[in-house]
């Protein structure tokens, strides 16, 4: 098993897409001080995307790369255009109740709990998560691989908001996520 991974290249295993949340004209849930949830979301799937190609070699796309709209079938036309083995989607949490924080992984289906799994573990490590959900959420139910949707903290909570803003926190919310996915990927690969 250990011997197969470390020859396998994880450009061959297809492409990732990674989709920043919200974006133009949906600012998202604005919190704490005005923060809107798309540069949030954009910031941190951009460090994903960046970890994702440069450490590991995985192929990855990012729904979108700047401030623009993109509806949710749109974003799930990108997946299926490039045949994509993964869809990740970044989204930050608001609760009109501020004491409410932490991150929170959704999945759908059974090899999407597998993915969920993986990244809330990875998350844990240095925050504390508030675990995977099953949800039936439009994106979920239209991308037919497997795919999460990470609501990454709560903009309403200022303490969270404050760390949501900062770069080295969004960087380790960025390799958790990311290592998080190769750990799926290496127990996909184990399993074919």
């Amino acid at each position: 098993m250990l011997f197969f991974l470390n020859f396998y290249s994880y450009g061959n295993f297809g492409y990732i897409v990674i989709d920043p949340g919200h974006g133009g004209k949906d600012p998202g849930a604005i919190g704490k001080w005005g923060i809107k949830e798309k540069d949030i979301t954009l910031s941190v799937s951009k460090k994903i995307a960046n970890i994702l190609k440069k450490e590991y070699g995985f192929k990855v796309i990012l729904t979108r790369e700047e401030d623009i709209f993109l509806s949710l079938s749109e974003r799930a036309e990108i997946a299926k255009r490039y045949n994509a083995k993964l869809f990740v989607s970044i989204d930050c949490n608001y609760f009109e109740m501020s004491n409410i924080k932490g991150p929170e992984v959704f999945f759908l289906s059974n090899e999407s709990r597998k993915l969920a799994f993986f990244i809330n573990q990875r998350i844990n490590e240095f925050t504390k998560s508030r675990g995977i959900t099953k949800a039936n959420f439009y994106l979920l139910r239209n991308i037919y691989i497997p795919s999460v949707i990470i609501e990454i903290g709560y903009v309403s909570n200022p303490e969270e908001a404050n760390l949501l803003i900062d770069k080295n926190y969004q960087y380790l919310l960025a390799r958790g996520i990311a290592e998080g996915i190769r750990e799926y990927v290496n127990w996909y690969i184990s399993e074919r």
